[in-house]
């Protein structure tokens, strides 16, 4: 048993004995009230301008709004059920009442955690090593995926395009280097980078995708296409910055990037490109879990040209590849890679799902037929359509 286990057992067991001392019918009327407060709070936050990318203080009222109509109504409802409950007054009844309440308690607990336990911990934060080791994802991995109305859609979708990841890691197989231990750029060089990455977001088949991105010219930023596929409204925000509207002007499958204009970032300052080679080390500068922006080690392993799919699972395409050693998570997806020059050599892409601590990258002259293309006047380009969704949560 780990701490995962450890953490569920004990929510297990909170959870049980709750049930057991509200009983069933008030237990089910907090929940009932609970459920209809976040409803509540859901339509409230939806009437906010891009509900999916609320940053800072509206953050703050959003989640501060489910809190509060979340506990109120689970507050009333629970009074409702206690007074249902009043009205019995043979002691049987109240004992099968309290055994239920028990049972349901349990039952919620392990529903919730075959639903949410992979997806949020897909998300980041956590080690590969964990899910290895914990009985209780081994318990749920044998029940089969929950289905899929129940799954969540969580807003930093995973760095894994299946067909893509697959192929990179057989192609590749034990070639890789180790992660650095250390961030070899200095802070005032991640600080003039910070400047000029974002937060990527987009709404695209009923479920947010999140990844990062880079200004790469006056008020373009360049990110993965897996990121905005199939988005019908793109944002970006600045670390600590407000969303802004941002409008798709080139997208490439084969080659994962894409192109965004953000009219309100045309003063923003562009990155400098660099050269990638082997056994560079720097640092790659990503909205980790969609949400913080981390500076994450990263050495370069090999640089290769590999027969892939596109993002979309059509074709075999050959393209170039850096086979990365970096920690990197969900919303790393479109995140520079900074040399220690402060120059940004290649955009991460990618999670082996074979190796822990193995992730890929896009070298950054792969963009450079895109920026061409556009190279007329940025300004003037076409907003273009993102393609249909994909098929896995694949941004981030």
């Amino acid at each position: 048993m780990n701490r995962l286990d450890l953490i569920l057992v004990v929510l297990l067991l909170i959870s049980t004995a709750s049930g057991w001392r509200l009983g069933f019918l008030q237990r089910t009327g907090g929940w009932i009230g609970a459920a209809l407060g976040i409803v509540a709070s859901l339509l409230l936050i939806g009437r906010l301008d891009a509900p999916s990318n609320l940053a800072g203080r509206n953050l703050l009222l959003a989640l501060g709004a489910v809190v509060v109509l979340a506990t109120l109504g689970s507050a009333l409802g629970s009074l409702i059920g206690a007074r249902v409950l009043g009205r019995f007054k043979n002691t049987s009844a109240r004992k099968v009442d309290s055994l239920l309440g028990a049972a349901s308690g349990a039952g919620v607990i392990l529903l919730l955690s075959w639903v949410l336990v992979r997806p949020i911990m897909d998300l980041g934060g956590w080690s590969p090593q964990i899910l290895r080791d914990s009985q209780a994802v081994s318990l749920f991995d044998r029940l089969g995926s929950p289905p899929e109305w129940l799954s969540p859609n969580l807003s930093a979708a995973s760095d894994i395009i299946p067909g893509v990841v697959a192929a990179l890691d057989a192609a590749t197989g034990s070639n890789s280097v180790k992660p650095p231990l250390n961030n070899p750029l200095s802070q005032s060089t991640v600080d003039q980078l910070a400047a000029s990455v974002v937060r990527v977001s987009g709404n695209a088949c009923g479920s947010t995708q999140a990844g990062s991105g880079v200004v790469v010219r006056g008020g373009i930023v360049a990110t993965n296409a897996h990121v905005v596929a199939g988005s019908e409204k793109i944002h970006v925000a600045l670390s600590g910055g407000s969303p802004q509207d941002a409008a798709l002007i080139a997208f490439d499958p084969v080659a994962d990037l894409a192109l965004l204009r953000v009219d309100t970032m045309s003063s923003a300052q562009p990155v400098e490109f660099g050269t990638p080679s082997t056994d560079d080390r720097g640092a790659v500068l990503g909205f980790r879990g969609g949400t913080e922006l981390l500076a994450e080690p990263f050495a370069i392993g090999s640089m290769q040209t590999l027969p892939t799919e596109d993002i979309f699972g059509k074709g075999t395409h050959r393209r170039d590849v850096l086979i990365l050693g970096s920690n990197l998570s969900h919303g790393d997806s479109g995140a520079p890679l900074a040399n220690t020059a402060g120059q940004v050599v290649g955009l991460a892409f990618a999670i082996s799902t074979e190796r822990p601590g193995v992730a890929y990258g896009i070298p950054i002259a792969s963009l450079e037929p895109l920026l061409n293309a556009i190279a007329a006047d940025p300004n003037q380009a076409i907003e273009i359509d993102s393609g249909p969704c994909l098929e896995t949560s694949a941004a981030g």
